[in-house]
């Protein structure tokens, strides 16, 4: 999960854990709030640009971290408001040794 706090600008950080038991590749990770329903208007995330990470090869137990998500907290936030918790999705395609 990422957690978004009011007033900070630039990029969230969060880490990629492959549970699974063969590897696979991420081809595309998305970013979208726990509950869709609670995204507040001072809150911008790019949606189509999240991480793209075609070449990296995701062994078992492999653990990324800094992998980067382009949210902004926008000037207009309230400054009691609580943090943001995000989940990621990682769309990922067996990846099977010839």
């Amino acid at each position: 999960v990422v957690d978004a706090y009011p007033g900070y600008w630039g990029k969230c950080s969060f880490d990629i854990e492959n549970t699974g038991t063969i590897p696979a590749e991420i081809y595309r990770c998305t970013i979208q709030p726990v509950d869709p329903a609670m995204m507040p208007s001072w809150l911008h995330v790019d949606w189509d640009n999240v991480c793209n990470a075609d070449t990296t090869l995701l062994k078992p137990k492999d653990k990324f971290t800094d992998k980067f998500i382009g949210v902004t907290i926008k000037d207009s936030a309230p400054e009691n408001a609580g943090p943001i918790t995000f989940k990621v999705t990682i769309l990922a395609k067996q990846w099977n040794a010839p």
